[in-house]
This record gives structure tokens, C-alpha cells and sequence, in this order.
């Protein structure tokens, strides 16, 4: 089974992304792209990205920021949202990074941007310090209604052959979107030119 590349991940990051936001607040829309390419000898890269917008009047502050203050319950705890990488035979890095940009659909002006990192520990992946990245996007809110989660690009050492990428995206050890992808590994060590093994 062959899947349309930006399927790749998309579920994950909608699930992790939504997850460091408000969970008081209501969803408008979510856009995810994510996919891995198959190009390179010993495997490929994998990059996924997400946006959300929550319900609002456009005004930033006045419709999510004044909402969280008067309910701080309202507010994620980044430590109970991880995803669990189970049933994938790709390799996952221990650690990488991700950059979360606070954005105002209105202007499409970026208010903030910050990296945080993560880390794997067997098959769950977690960020390395959830109380930065609540304290980030807490303070970070201004007039901003959409965040965009994107996980910098990773490599994953693959071999040829069938391969799958899967994970389950969970907050309290519940599931909360998944996805898999089943594709098909290639292997360039024979080819005469490494270079145009990347190309092809």
C-alpha cells in the first residue's frame, strides 16, 4: 500500500501540536503536511509540520489569551501529551528538535517562534522539557490565534525493502490520532553514482 506522501505524520502532528495548545479552547481548522523521501542510500528524511486556528473573533488576546486567564485549568500540561512510535520498523532518533510559531491569521504575521527539543525514550517520543514549552506558549499568546508546530527535518536509517512509519499521538496514555504508512525502502549501494541514487 502506497500513501500520498503528506499523509506521512500529518496525524501525529495534528494530535502532538493540538495538543501543547489550550484545550478550552474550540478548533477551527487544522492544516498538516508531513512525508519522508526514500532517496538516499542507507535510508531517508522525514519532516512533518501542522497549524492550528482556534475559534475567534481575530482579536488575539481578546478571544483566546483573556479566556485562558480566567481559567488557568484551561492551560496543557505538555508532560502528559506523547507519541508512541510502536509499530514502525523505520529507526527513530533519540533526539531531535521541533519549532513551534505563534501566528495571527489575520496578517499572517509570525509573533514568535521558539525551538524546543525532544527525546526518545524507547518508543516514546516526549519534549525534553514540557514546562518551557507551557511557559512559552503561555507567554507568547499575544495577538496571535494559530500556532504552527513543525518538526525539523530527521534522519532515519532504513534499509530497502518493505518498511513502515507509524506512531499513536497520546495525552494520558490515551490515543489520540494515529497514523501508518507502509512504503517501500530503496537501497543505492549498487547504483554507479551515489549522487544521482539522491536524484532519482
Amino acid at each position: 500500500m502506497r500513501m500520498n506522501s503528506k499523509s506521512i505524520l500529518a496525524a501525529s502532528t495534528i494530535a502532538l501540536g493540538s495538543a501543547l495548545l489550550f484545550t478550552g479552547c474550540t478548533l477551527k481548522s487544522v492544516r498538516a503536511y508531513g512525508e519522508c523521501s526514500g532517496k538516499q542510500a542507507g535510508g531517508g528524511e522525514c519532516k512533518a509540520g501542522m497549524e492550528v486556528i482556534w475559534e475567534g473573533d481575530g482579536g488575539g488576546k481578546r478571544s483566546i489569551y483573556n479566556s485562558l486567564l480566567s481559567s488557568l485549568s484551561v492551560l496543557p500540561d505538555a508532560a502528559t501529551f506523547e507519541l508512541d512510535t510502536s509499530g514502525s520498523t523505520i529507526p527513530y532518533p533519540a533526539t531531535g528538535n521541533a519549532v513551534l510559531r505563534v501566528k495571527n491569521v489575520a496578517t499572517g504575521a509570525i509573533s514568535a517562534s521558539q525551538t524546543f527539543s525532544w527525546v526518545r525514550t524507547g518508543t516514546v517520543i516526549r519534549v525534553a522539557d514540557p514546562n518551557a514549552v507551557n511557559a512559552w506558549i503561555y507567554a507568547n499568546v499575544g495577538n496571535g490565534d494559530a500556532l504552527s508546530y513543525d518538526l525539523l527535518p530527521f534522519h532515519s536509517a532504513y534499509g530497502n525493502g518493505p518498511q513502515v512509519i507509524a506512531g499513536q499521538a497520546k495525552q494520558e496514555g490515551i490515543t489520540k490520532a494515529s497514523y501508518y504508512l507502509e512504503f517501500e525502502g530503496r537501497d543505492c549501494v549498487n547504483h554507479p553514482s551515489p549522487h544521482l541514487c539522491m536524484e532519482m
